[in-house]
């Protein structure tokens, strides 16, 4: 699999209209999403994707009742094998906190995200190994 970090906040936008590639704002994500597949089939990978900053607090337990389904996103309809995955890493709010505190505080969070993402991926993994027409 491969992730580009993207720094837009119209990613966070389209992800909650469920529209990822959708005319929403001014913003288009077309050369974000291409550049992704060109990884996917110039490095032979099964997987791609981004992943985005957002604030946490914004909407985010919301989206975190349902991660793997939000994140999750077929290449099209007529490729269901391969994904493309869309990732938001949610930032703490500064707060009146230290600066190690909040990186404390970050850290953990990456940590958890880092696992939740890979257990996401090695379950969509199976599911299409499982899944995968015999020839």
């Amino acid at each position: 699999m491969i992730l580009d970090a993207k720094f837009k906040r119209e990613w966070w936008e389209r992800i909650k209209e469920k529209n990822i590639l959708g005319n929403i704002g001014k913003t288009s994500l077309m050369p974000d999403y291409d550049e992704c597949i060109r990884y996917l089939n110039s490095f032979a990978v099964n997987a791609t994707g981004v992943v985005f900053p957002v604030v946490e607090g914004d909407e985010a337990d919301k989206y975190m009742e349902n991660y793997e389904n939000n994140s999750t996103h077929n290449i099209s309809v007529y490729n269901t094998k391969d994904h493309f995955f869309t990732f938001p890493i949610f930032v703490p709010q500064v707060k009146e906190q230290s600066y190690d505190d909040w990186l404390k505080l970050f850290n953990d969070i990456n940590k958890t995200a880092k696992e939740t993402i890979a257990g996401i991926v090695n379950k969509v993994h199976k599911n299409t190994i499982k899944n995968k027409p015999k020839t």
